[in-house]
């Protein structure tokens, strides 16, 4: 393929994509180089402002613990600065001590943030899904799928650690030590660059092609995984679409058989709640279960279409999958002559 069929083959597929995520991948892309550019023609002014920084911090023998406190303060949403301070960490203690300090302080940080979110912002947990509803299960079911391969491409790409760490603290499957284990295995493509350009800032003299290849290498990487991720989004969210319309159609086939319909909430915070809400915040039945006359499970994968009730089924039990560590239930009782002959 020439470059002119290949430049114009990636500009067909770039005008395919809808107006506003094209503004704003191209908004990030404008915005990263602008940054790059800024600290290229301003590298003197950003050290002399710094200088007296690092100066000051190396004469507090607990300048560390202070940097590490606001490192894993910012990383808890919605709070704002991990990359300025993963600059400043890399220009006052260098590329060894600097990336160390900022990868144990935002393991720690996010792990606030993690078990906060699973334990007890059960609250903030719901409307956290409810914001991101169009887009929380096809994400679901992609860590599912990928396993802890895709935790660790989403932990090492841009995507925002305010928003993949309450996702994944949801899902009970992802465990905290997987979760920790993909966080650090992330850390050298994630914050090597900030560390580089705090190091850049204040020794460019000692500057090595090697440093400038391994930032290079980190960018392509990250841009790379992210386009890795949103294909996988991609595929699954058209998988799940289809899934999704036979859960429908199944569901408006049970209705149509005079099925009572309720749900049962088991969780701490037991509330009113309707087929329709969490349709919308999750859209996704993971078993149906059939009982007393069927006791085997049926549909048991993740988004698999529910089959149509059998009339001569007692009960049915619907376990949607909400990605907390409640269980809901939507029990449907059928309405079958020996029930209406005791009635």
């Amino acid at each position: 393929m020439s470059n002119e069929g290949f430049f114009r083959k990636a500009w067909t597929k770039y005008n395919a994509i809808p107006l506003r995520k094209r503004i704003l991948y191209t908004t990030i892309f404008v915005v990263w180089h602008v940054i790059l550019l800024v600290i290229a023609i301003f590298s003197n002014r950003f050290q002399k402002n710094l200088q007296p920084l690092a100066s000051r911090m190396d004469h507090m023998p607990e300048s560390w613990l202070i940097l590490s406190a606001l490192i894993a303060f910012v990383s808890i949403p919605p709070l704002f600065g991990h990359e300025l301070l993963a600059i400043i960490a890399g220009y006052v203690y260098g590329a060894e001590m600097g990336f160390l300090i900022l990868t144990v302080s935002s393991v720690i940080g996010e792990s606030m943030v993690y078990f906060a979110f699973r334990y007890w912002l059960r609250g903030r947990l719901d409307a956290f899904r409810r914001k991101h509803q169009k887009n929380y299960g096809v994400f679901v079911a992609v860590v599912d799928d990928g396993g802890i391969l895709m935790l660790w491409l989403i932990r090492m790409s841009i995507i925002p650690p305010h928003f993949s760490t309450p996702l994944f603290s949801s899902l009970n499957n992802i465990t905290w030590w997987k979760w920790m284990l993909a966080n650090i295995c992330a850390s050298p493509v994630k914050f090597f660059p900030p560390i580089f350009i705090g190091t850049l800032l204040r020794n460019k003299e000692n500057n090595s092609i090697f440093g400038d290849l391994a930032f290079g290498i980190s960018s392509v990487v990250t841009i790379g995984v992210l386009w890795h991720i949103r294909q996988s989004f991609i595929k699954k969210k058209k998988e799940l679409k289809d899934r999704l319309a036979a859960q429908e159609l199944s569901l408006s086939q049970v209705r149509a058989n005079n099925a009572e319909l309720e749900f049962v909430a088991r969780d701490e915070n037991d509330r009113e709640k309707s087929d329709e809400y969490y349709a919308a915040s999750t859209g996704l039945v993971r078993s149906l279960t059939l009982a007393p006359s069927y006791s085997h499970a049926m549909g048991s994968a993740a988004g698999e279409p529910v089959p149509v009730v059998r009339e001569s089924a007692r009960q049915c039990v619907i376990e949607v999958m909400t990605g907390t560590h409640s269980t809901i239930e939507m029990t449907t009782g059928m309405k079958d002559k020996e029930q209406q002959s005791m009635a």
